[in-house]
């Protein structure tokens, strides 16, 4: 099973987007192609199109 971190408030809203309970789910990946998350419980790894990162972003200005 993958390790997990806990997601941001950006990241649950993303989830719940998708129609899962953020509660249940744990960040493995986040970056600007990929939004991975696995189950607390049954530790299955969802694969989610189109992450955003929620980091800083890398526009120049």
């Amino acid at each position: 099973m993958k390790h997990g971190r806990r997601p941001t408030l950006k990241q649950k809203t993303r989830i719940t987007a998708y129609g899962f309970d953020p509660k249940n789910y744990l960040v493995v990946k986040d970056s600007s192609e990929d939004f991975h998350v696995v189950h607390k419980v049954s530790g299955k790894l969802e694969k989610l199109k189109g992450g955003f990162s929620s980091g800083k972003s890398s526009k120049k200005v």
